[in-house]
């Protein structure tokens, strides 16, 4: 038997209509792409123009999509049958194509893994499941709460009641949301993540923007308010290799800010939110 306060919460899924993504998400495609036999997705990053790609490994072999852009920039028919499904693999990976051939690709789907759940910026995103076996995609801006009704801090964006829900989730970077079904792909994009506040205490330092070629930028940033940082985020091109440098950065958290010589200060009142150049 369910509480009187999971009744509501049921009721309240159940009642929210399949709605547009707010702004700044774009679906990248007009509508679901057909994909017969789909087992999984993973994401990678474009190592020329910096923008998400998504595998798809599938009954009928293995593809590569362009998350900006929608475009299949790659496929393989008749993939090795040792490699071809991420089950043959302990970390659950494929072997990529076309730009990332070379390099292994976490796959999420029928044999277990995961995307991301949320981005560095605080969009989350839930699979919720009122009416099992039919799963559906939150979308949120508050945390994963859901409060108040639909459209206002979250959004029902995603009901997958014709096909079973293979894999849902965020890039690294936070720039795409993907659903994957066993019958089909749909994809949301947006150009940057934003870091917003409504204290003014607290200034904003960093926003990831995808850049190609080669401007691409390797940035730190550091929202200050007196006596209190907070390490918000260490971004790159690609996003997926910063992770170390973020790791290490997150380790200092306390009250220090890093100067352009890369030693520490404590910050003073004064201080304000600073960005440079990591070499």
């Amino acid at each position: 038997m369910i509480t009187e306060y999971q009744q509501k919460l049921r009721e309240r899924y159940i009642g929210a209509p399949v709605m547009t993504v707010p702004e700044p998400w774009q679906p990248v495609f007009d509508r679901r792409t057909p994909i017969g036999g789909l087992l999984g997705i993973g994401f990678a990053v474009h190592p020329d123009s910096g923008n998400d790609l998504v595998m798809v490994v599938s009954s009928d072999g293995h593809g590569l999509f362009d998350a900006v852009t929608g475009e299949k920039i790659a496929r393989d028919r008749d993939p090795d049958p040792e490699t071809s499904t991420p089950d043959a693999h302990p970390d659950l990976t494929c072997p990529g194509l076309g730009p990332i051939t070379g390099t292994q690709v976490r796959i999420a789907g029928l044999f277990g893994g995961g995307l991301h759940t949320t981005t560095p910026d605080g969009w989350s995103m839930d699979v919720v499941s009122p009416e099992w076996p039919h799963d559906r995609i939150i979308l949120s801006a508050d945390g994963g709460s859901h409060r108040g009704p639909a459209g206002g801090a979250w959004w029902h964006v995603f009901h997958s009641d014709y096909s079973e829900l293979r894999a849902a989730g965020f890039s690294p970077p936070g720039l795409t949301l993907a659903v994957a079904t066993s019958s089909d792909l749909t994809l949301w994009t947006r150009q940057q993540v934003s870091f917003r506040t409504d204290n003014p205490a607290a200034v904003p330092a960093w926003t990831g923007i995808r850049q190609g070629g080669d401007e691409l930028l390797r940035w730190i940033g550091v929202v200050v308010v007196p006596g209190l940082l907070d390490l918000v985020q260490v971004g790159g091109s690609p996003f997926g290799e910063v992770r170390e440098e973020r790791g290490q950065a997150l380790a200092k958290v306390g009250d220090l800010v890093l100067d352009p010589r890369g030693d520490l200060r404590v910050v003073r009142t004064h201080d304000h939110s600073v960005a440079f150049q990591l070499p």
